[in-house]
């Protein structure tokens, strides 16, 4: 896994980088420019959250079709419970579908290089604490609608099936696919120690 995390990081990510750099410059994103607002950031980070969770969803769901699944998606379930090295263990390809969500919905916000970095921050954050196996009692994404992100996770790397949401799991709810977890969780709640 952290042959992985250094390819991912050291290659592939520079690869995306450059590959969308004329998308960067068209999208209107200030790199160097002054920083904006605080009222800035908080909306393209709030925008940034809600457009990823949605194209991680529909990305993610799609890898767990069984055509693209062995070949794109099956390297990140080789842990079948949650690890924090679990939260890197991916392909090439996969590491490139991981990752686009997470800066589309900026280039289209054209929103400041800095807040894209302060985002990404939060989604590596997010992405390890959903992988730790523990809904941290402290982790200001683990409150209200954000609640029990490391047990749904959880429960879609040891059942393979649903939970496919990143931050929010509104597109379980409203496409169905969090309802076996639903039953699973009710069932056994009494052993959880979440």
């Amino acid at each position: 896994a952290r042959r992985d995390a250094v390819i991912g990081t050291l290659v592939v990510v520079p690869v995306v980088v450059a590959a969308i750099s004329p998308l960067i410059r068209y999208s209107g994103m200030s790199v160097c420019g002054p920083l904006p607002p605080a009222r800035t950031w908080a909306r393209d980070i709030a925008l940034q959250i809600v457009g990823c969770d949605g194209l991680f969803y529909w990305i993610h769901r799609t890898l767990h079709h069984p055509v693209p699944y062995r070949p794109l998606h099956k390297k990140h379930h080789e842990f079948r419970a949650t690890t924090i090295r679990a939260s890197e263990h991916f392909g090439e390809v996969d590491f490139v579908l991981n990752v686009l969500p997470g800066v589309i919905p900026a280039l289209l916000l054209g929103a400041h290089f800095a807040v894209l970095m302060a985002f990404t921050v939060i989604r590596q954050w997010q992405t390890v604490q959903s992988h730790s196996g523990y809904d941290l009692p402290f982790d200001p994404f683990n409150r209200g609608v954000f609640h029990g992100g490391a047990r749904r996770h959880d429960f879609h790397h040891t059942h393979n099936n649903g939970c496919y949401s990143d931050f929010l799991p509104f597109w379980d709810w409203l496409c169905g696919t969090d309802r076996k977890y639903a039953e699973y969780w009710q069932m056994n709640r009494h052993r959880a120690s979440y």
